[in-house]
């Protein structure tokens, strides 16, 4: 399995490298131009670190999406769009020569096309390029990890040649079959707890097989925690749960795009607040007592985008599709709504990114009904947020669990890095005008 892992990490290095020589390639063709060559290699210096965030925030990184064109290309265009116009507050620094609006537009065209031919040229590569199978022996019950197993099988693809079970309470032996590598997933850190079975492990681990444990393959390929690994490793998780808080950082960030963002949305309103009182008439801002960190209720500001109604109940947005207004429909497409809530950051109660705020009649229901559910209060409320970016809105219990295992491995890895890949996929989907319903 680690042969694997490594062998990804060498192709996405050097999909990097080949990207960084496009970049230079590109930008020496187009780019330079007059005496002021040394001001314009530091303003495409920042150009070139911000926009390789954009290009792994839109996940160009990512070998297994390059079996569609048509996504391999959109991820391509908005990785390179949103790299330059998130540039663009930096290069404003340099006072006296900056880079050339036509230079620049040539300059992100040829990116485009660049970018895109290096990643259909690895795409093809690692078509035709053998792969290592391996073969996993699952430690654990059938019946109880079947589903998981299946899921992880299916993002992994040909690159599992076997698949077996094994019961832990037999300990049968296990030898090597000649074959692919084999690695051992351990189900759950409970079998640590007898000696015996301890030292079959150890037995196992020396004749060749790799151990792995199922938090380590959840997180690293489904980018979640599924619930039925959290209460394996209750302990770890619960640990590592408990410790998240935000970052000081986090909140500097926060303020200083809330404050900016507020002034945006001030010029927006212009337009915003017209068309909603010509459309439904006042109030024009929606309000609704959500649950932020640590368990505290606030209330949370938006445009209004449904038509009023006598009393106010709690339910999914998905129950009260039918009240949308039209104004209120386009303010969806493109997340507009939730420009009010800029100023529920910049108060305190919410953060740009984070576990988006639940209504506290839901909390109760879930916190009884759903295991950990009250961990993703540890952070603060995003606008957006990991669950947001990688799973459709949850209208039943069912879809409410699985949305919590994201929320939960951001609880867990939550980091800048992370913050800016969420921020970047949030701004692709207003972009693509795939809003919230």
């Amino acid at each position: 399995m680690w042969d694997y892992l490594n062998r990804i990490f060498l192709s996405k290095m050097a999909l990097f490298l080949f990207n960084t020589a496009v970049y230079w390639a590109v930008v020496l063709a187009f780019g330079f131009g007059g005496t002021s060559a040394r001001s314009l290699f530091w303003q495409y210096m920042i150009i070139y670190v911000v926009m390789n965030l954009s290009l792994y925030a839109f996940r160009n990184y990512d070998l297994g999406r390059f079996r569609s064109l048509n996504r391999m290309a959109l991820s391509v265009i908005a990785g390179v769009v949103v790299g330059v116009m998130a540039s663009i507050p930096f290069l404003l620094l340099f006072f006296f020569t900056r880079v050339p609006k036509m230079q620049m537009l040539f300059v992100s065209l040829a990116l485009c096309v660049g970018f895109f031919l290096s990643h259909f040229l690895f795409s093809r590569l690692s078509m035709a390029a053998p792969r290592k199978s391996r073969r996993l022996v699952i430690l654990g019950d059938k019946d109880r990890w079947e589903g998981f197993v299946d899921e992880l099988t299916g993002v992994l693809g040909k690159g599992v040649e076997s698949l077996s079970y094994v019961d832990p309470r037999q300990c049968q032996p296990l030898e090597p079959d000649g074959g692919p590598p084999s690695s051992l997933v351990i189900t759950d850190h409970s079998m640590f707890e007898t000696r015996k079975l301890r030292e079959w492990l150890e037995e196992t681990a020396a004749k060749g097989f790799a151990v792995e444990f199922a938090p380590q393959l959840a997180e690293e390929y489904l980018d979640r925690i599924p619930l039925e690994v959290a209460q394996a490793y209750r302990h770890y998780y619960e640990m590592a749960f408990r410790m998240a808080r935000p970052a000081p950082s986090q909140r500097v960030f926060d303020l200083v795009v809330s404050t900016l963002g507020l002034l945006a949305a001030a010029v927006l309103s212009v337009v915003i607040v017209p068309a909603i009182i010509f459309d439904s008439g006042l109030p024009v801002f929606f309000t609704q007592k959500r649950v932020g960190m640590d368990g505290e209720t606030f209330w949370i500001h938006k445009f209004r985008t449904m038509k009023k109604q006598a009393a106010h109940e709690p339910s999914f947005a998905e129950d009260n599709a039918y009240r949308i207004t039209k104004v209120g429909a386009v303010l969806r497409k493109f997340r507009l709504d939730e420009l009010p809530q800029l100023w529920d950051v910049l108060r305190g109660k919410m953060s740009i990114v984070g576990p988006r705020p639940e209504q506290p009649e839901f909390v109760r229901e879930y916190e009884d009904r759903i295991p950990f559910y009250n961990y993703r209060h540890n952070l603060r409320p995003g606008i957006t947020g990991w669950a947001q970016i990688n799973f459709r809105y949850a209208g039943n219990l069912e879809e409410a669990m699985r949305k919590l295992e994201y929320d939960l491995y951001y609880v867990k890895n939550r980091n800048t890095l992370l913050d800016i890949q969420v921020i970047l996929k949030t701004a692709e989907t207003m972009l693509g005008m795939r809003g919230a319903r």
